[in-house]
């Protein structure tokens, strides 16, 4: 019972952690502002950003590529798709770096 208890305590944490991230913006805003990038969702309800940069000219591969040289970790799940994920310890100041890179990457 312990053992339970500690894992719906920690989800339950988990959970009021997304909703907050959801609700302050977790970079989806960016994503929106940038020419080029198309958000796959027209709203973001998770800590998962999936969105599209071929019409900003730039291969999902490449995209992730440049922004890893700058810090960010972002994947490429298809030729033009990439996932971007908050996770509990991504804060508010990783954030910002990560809209940072991504507008210096696609020349917003």
């Amino acid at each position: 019972v312990g053992e339970a208890a500690s894992v719906g305590v920690v989800v339950g944490q988990a959970r009021d952690v997304v909703v907050e991230r959801v609700e302050r913006g977790g970079g989806e805003d960016a994503v929106r502002a940038l020419p080029g990038l198309r958000l796959d969702q027209p709203r973001v309800d998770s800590n998962l950003v999936f969105f599209d940069c071929a019409d900003a000219g730039l291969t999902a591969p490449a995209l992730a590529e440049a922004l890893q040289a700058k810090g960010v970790q972002i994947g490429a799940v298809g030729p033009h798709r990439l996932r971007a994920v908050t996770h509990l310890d991504v804060d508010a100041p990783a954030i910002d770096t990560a809209r940072e890179a991504l507008t210096a990457a696609v020349g917003g």
